[in-house]
């Protein structure tokens, strides 16, 4: 009842207080739903590399998540209240899917307890906040596969629903995508006690079920766009990133936005140390033959996946987040014969999947609370800005659905080159949000006029000491084009 009324608390705080700035992720996941839902097809103008203002067929990662957001765009509009509200939506579900694993695998009181820290975090679904990322919807058919596992259907069919909800978040993003093909293995393979012959049968049937909807995917795009696949490739290799060295690429993870990445980091130190912890008590007690498989797979895709995807500090946390769900799951079912040592294992399993995500969470609440007034003020003066709804507009993402409405050719200011025609671009909106001494984006050498830096900043203060000092503002300077 608690968790229930934390979701109308949270509704009604999505639809008074605006969003907050996630990055640039907004332009990249949810830009072609916006426009899908306004009529204009399924396409982007915002891409890396493609030196062109033109709109594109969308194929900058797994489509899906762009699809979804579309059909509830088309719905609800593209506005500040519309997104608070799909991401609250999707975060919630995340909650529920962990609330529903862990029925039974935890003692009532910790379950019940788990039930209210979720509740209290709502927003960010155990995991993070969602910061315009397709994250919490990939992990909702992540956690769906030992859903499915745990039903007691006819096993092909189960199977296929597996496989095939891993394939789907292929579809969302590549990585939850390989991650939950992994958690399918897993428990296959755990599920029969051994790597037989039968059993790789079936996991090879199931790779074949896993891969037929991105096959699907990419027979369309081919047939609808024969560049879409460039553009999806030139995307992974930012994401990997080649020429930079892996500590420099592990340096910008984890120190890139702060606090807020830097709690994604902690989640994946402490969620390694949970498993191996579970791992250690398996090879110790008396548990079922084949006890320590599961953690010992799951210690090994936590180990994995930071040398693979370096610079992806939501995927550190991510598969720390599934691995401490099925770890809990595993001790509940496996047994120790020691009721104690599950609880121990069940609460230290709960602070680290809650305690990471509450300081920028904390941050992240204080700013949209600080913020309101300066949003309403700025709100109304884009919408009366003289020229703003034609030609390219440039502005950060931390207004985008403030000027989405206004014009659908706005564009992300990151990906400009010079091979872009800047006689395209009629307004370049320069905002201060979170940047109090410098422009959040490139200007290609031109200086840009800045209003007052000092005004409206609030110092943040722990145990007396000031730690930051932010300028939450959403004011903005429309100014002309940046050539």
């Amino acid at each position: 009842m608690f968790f229930l009324a934390t979701c109308v608390v949270w509704t009604a705080f999505d639809i008074v207080y605006p969003n907050v700035p996630g990055g640039t992720d907004v332009f990249h996941y949810k830009d072609a739903g916006c426009n899908l839902a306004g009529g204009y097809g399924f396409v982007s103008a915002s891409f890396v590399g493609t030196g062109s203002f033109d709109e594109l067929l969308w194929f900058g990662q797994g489509p899906l998540f762009p699809l979804i957001y579309g059909a509830y765009a088309s719905v609800a509009g593209c506005g500040f209240v519309a997104d608070n509200v799909f991401d609250l939506f999707v975060s919630a579900t995340l909650c529920v899917l962990v609330l529903r694993l862990l029925w039974r695998s935890l003692a009532p009181a910790l379950w019940t307890a788990l039930a209210v820290a979720l509740g209290i975090i709502l927003p960010s679904g155990g995991f993070t906040w969602p910061s315009d990322r397709p994250d919490h919807l990939a992990l909702c058919l992540v956690l769906a596969v030992p859903f499915l596992f745990s039903t007691d259907d006819n096993r092909q069919r189960r199977d296929a629903a597996a496989y095939l909800t891993a394939g789907s978040a292929f579809l969302v993003s590549p990585y939850y995508g390989l991650l939950a093909l992994a958690i399918a293995f897993i428990l296959g393979v755990n599920a029969e006690g051994a790597l037989e012959r039968k059993t790789l049968r079936r996991m090879i049937a199931g790779t074949a079920v896993f891969l037929a909807p991105t096959i699907a995917a990419v027979l369309i795009y081919l047939a609808a766009d024969s560049g879409s696949l460039l553009r999806f490739t030139r995307h992974a290799g930012i994401i990997f990133d080649a020429e930079s060295g892996f500590l420099a690429k592990l340096d910008h993870a984890i120190n890139s936005a702060g606090l807020y990445t830097q709690s994604l980091f902690i989640k994946w130190l402490a969620g390694a140390a949970f498993v191996a912890c579970v791992l250690a008590m398996s090879l110790r007690r008396p548990m079922r033959p084949g006890g320590s498989f599961v953690p010992s797979a799951l210690l090994a895709l936590l180990l994995i996946t930071p040398i693979f995807f370096p610079r992806q500090t939501n995927y550190f946390a991510a598969v720390a987040f599934v691995s401490i769900v099925i770890a809990l799951r595993h001790v509940a079912r496996a047994g120790t014969g020691s009721a104690t040592w599950r609880n121990v294992v069940g609460a230290a399993g709960i602070g680290i999947l809650v305690l990471p995500v509450m300081p920028s969470l904390g941050v992240t609440i204080l700013q949209r609370l600080q913020s309101h007034d300066s949003f309403v003020e700025q709100q109304a003066r884009a919408a009366q800005t003289e020229g703003i709804g034609s030609g390219v507009v440039v502005l950060p993402a931390s207004h985008y659905f403030m000027y989405k409405p206004l014009n659908r050719r706005i564009f992300n200011p990151a990906y400009l080159t010079d091979d872009h025609d800047r006689q395209q671009i009629r307004t370049t909106v320069v905002c201060r949000m979170g940047h109090p001494l410098n422009v959040p984006f490139p200007t290609a050498g031109t200086a840009v006029p800045t209003e007052n830096n000092t005004a409206g900043q609030v110092p943040i203060t722990l145990a007396g000491r000031t730690i930051m000092s932010r300028d939450w503002g959403w004011h903005c300077l429309h100014m002309p084009a940046i050539r």
